[in-house]
């Protein structure tokens, strides 16, 4: 399960939205692929993993990583039933590495700006 979340969230929030200049082509594309990846092919599925994709793309935009789009796509293949507390704790690290990300930004001006 880890192995797939690794591939499939470096393919779909790696490399595909790379290839685009557009931030929207970057995520109706990679999130339409990342969707109809996923087996079966029927409309509740691909919603349903539209919906996901789109999460974890938010995710990894906020954060500027794949890493904590990687733990949540783990989380969620591995507990989905128990998605109240995933959501929790997706929640949780997207907030975490947001707050750290800006800290991180904040400092660097802070930084530059004394030189």
């Amino acid at each position: 399960l880890l192995l797939s979340a690794v591939f499939m969230e470096f393919l779909f929030r790696g490399i595909i939205p790379n290839l685009f200049k557009n931030n929207l082509a970057k995520f109706l594309i990679s999130t339409g692929l990342f969707s109809i990846s996923l087996l079966p092919f029927d409309k509740n599925t691909i919603l349903s993993a539209f919906l996901i994709g789109s999460f974890l793309y938010l995710i990894c935009w906020f954060s500027h990583s794949l890493f904590p789009s990687i733990i949540a796509h783990f989380i969620i293949m591995s507990n989905f039933s128990l998605s109240n507390i995933s959501l929790f704790f997706i929640f949780f690290l997207l907030i975490m590495f947001t707050f750290l990300k800006t800290f991180q930004l904040d400092k660097n001006d802070t930084n530059q700006e004394a030189n």
